[in-house]
């Protein structure tokens, strides 16, 4: 039996799977941030390391014929990934978030997906095979609409009702009892790029109580990602309907909160896309591209196959 290793990263979590050749997935293992773009190398490729050590159980890495690893920032660790991990290097592929994101979710070659998690980005690609990719830059440069993005919004929004620029939010709250300071002015000595993007799911819990700065954090973060659908969309003529967009990512759990304005932010210029579901997490999509790294096609069957068997082990 041959098995294929597929791992998904980013500034939050990570996520390893391991299927065999039907596409069944038999392992999976989660741990912690492994994007060293966000936390130390090394913190990063231990928490790699211990996802794919508890996906693969007792499974031989010597048994494993592809692993593709996608996390932003791992592709220039690849040679030490390779001896850590204990294969060879010509079975190892590494590729940073976007191309797993795209296939999980649509579970095709081509239409358009965006990714809104710890960072952001959309990819599409045409039936012509031509792609665009907009977004994708980090945390310094900017990922709109994503976790990290909020998070700052955030930060912003409980500062300024500290200087008195700005009403009263419950964020407020929630960000001191987060930091388990009793002052926000505490949180100039606090706050640094490795430890705010869990502060998304406080900007969601608010929201959710109805506080108006949480709710325009949310609102202006899909209109964002729907500016970014907007720009591949127009750059590659993907405003058909033999064309499917997905929103995937730990944001997209935000339900109507962030779907309502990203559709209709997207449907004011773009009436015509099919917008669905995402098939599968980025993870499988990582699966996936392992697969086909050794020349299997992602039939009907295989595509079932991973569907039910990621249902049972997630």
């Amino acid at each position: 039996m041959r098995y294929y290793l597929g791992v998904d990263g980013g500034g939050t979590k990570t996520e390893a799977l391991v299927a065999d050749q039907n596409g069944v997935i038999i392992g999976v293992g989660k741990s912690g941030s492994s994007n060293p773009h966000f936390i130390d190398k090394n913190m990063a490729l231990s928490a790699l390391l211990d996802a794919i050590s508890a996906a693969l159980g007792d499974i031989n890495m010597i048994d494993v014929a592809k692993a593709v690893i996608c996390i932003p920032g791992m592709k220039k660790y690849k040679s030490e990934l390779a001896e850590r991990i204990g294969i060879d290097e010509s079975k190892l592929f590494t590729y940073a978030d976007e191309q797993n994101t795209f296939v999980g979710a649509l579970g095709k070659g081509y239409g358009v997906v965006v990714l809104a998690g710890t960072g952001s980005f959309a990819i599409g690609v045409n039936k012509n095979g031509s792609s665009d990719i907009v977004g994708g830059w980090g945390p310094v440069i900017g990922d709109p609409g994503s976790g990290y993005w909020m998070a700052v919004r955030a930060l912003q929004a409980v500062a300024r009702e500290y200087d008195g620029l700005a009403e009263h939010t419950v964020l407020t709250d929630k960000i001191k009892n987060h930091y388990s300071i009793g002052n926000i002015n505490a949180l100039k000595g606090i706050v640094s790029i490795d430890n705010i993007s869990p502060i998304a799911v406080l900007v969601k819990e608010a929201a959710l109580e109805g506080d108006e700065a949480a709710k325009d954090i949310v609102w202006e973060a899909g209109v964002e990602l729907a500016k970014m659908a907007s720009a591949v969309i127009t750059r590659l003529e993907l405003d058909h309907k033999d064309y499917s967009l997905a929103l995937t990512g730990g944001i997209s759990n935000f339900g109507e909160l962030i779907m309502r304005p990203f559709i209709n932010a997207l449907r004011r210029n773009h009436r015509n896309i099919d917008i669905v579901e995402p098939l599968f997490a980025p993870a499988v999509g990582a699966v996936m591209l392992a697969m086909k790294e050794d020349g299997i096609s992602w039939n009907e069957d295989i595509l079932n196959n991973l569907k039910v068997s990621y249902g049972k082990v997630r």
